[in-house]
């Protein structure tokens, strides 16, 4: 609520149309990534079933890294158009991190490719619940036991998945692109009201 009622401010020199369409560029592909994410199983009804997903894609996995690899340019552009020398350098230690990461958690995402043998997070999901798919393709049964899920198939993935997802959110320890020592604040250093608001919402 604070930060919707704030006024905006953009900074004298800022580039202003790419000052305003950073925030938008870093919070819009984290969202998109999760229209593939099932959020609960399916829902049977009288005259057919409910998908509790926005878009299931047989290609999930691959779509929500696809995304979630554009925020990097939002952060780059809010820091090169800020006209902010601190700014600027947040960008792009906060892209040169994102996109060193990202590598990472492709490949460590690859272990969950392999052991479900699908990248279909509908299907992902189902399995992690014990769950069979019959030959008309509908999922059947499911135990909802916890020891099928991934975190306990693929402990070493796991464990290197949360650290990447930390770097990639540049949180601590991984805080280099924002750390108030040497850049104020990073690349969101001149943003205020809901700009800064969509920068945090992406994040």
């Amino acid at each position: 609520i604070k930060l919707l009622t704030k006024e905006a401010f953009i900074p004298a020199g800022a580039d202003k149309l790419l000052f305003m369409m950073a925030p938008v560029f870093a919070m819009l592909p984290p969202l998109l990534a999760f229209t593939v994410i099932p959020v609960a199983p399916d829902v049977r009804y009288a005259t057919g079933l409910l998908k509790m997903q926005v878009a299931d894609l047989n290609v999930g996995l691959l779509f929500v890294l696809a995304f979630a690899s554009l925020s990097a340019y939002g952060l780059a552009f809010g820091g090169w158009a800020s006209n902010n020398k601190f700014a600027l350098l947040g960008g792009v230690r906060a892209m040169a991190q994102m996109i060193s990461y990202e590598i990472g958690m492709g490949i460590i995402l690859l272990s969950m490719v392999m052991s479900y043998e699908t990248v279909s997070l509908h299907s992902m999901a189902y399995m992690q619940a014990g769950a069979t798919q019959n030959a008309a393709g509908v999922w059947k049964g499911g135990s909802n036991w916890i020891w099928h899920w991934g975190v306990f198939t693929q402990q070493l993935a796991f464990i290197m998945f949360t650290i990447c997802a930390f770097a990639e959110n540049n949180r601590l320890p991984f805080d280099l692109a924002e750390c108030e020592a040497e850049l104020v604040g990073g690349y969101h250093t001149e943003y205020n009201s809901m700009c800064f608001g969509m920068f945090f919402q992406g994040e």
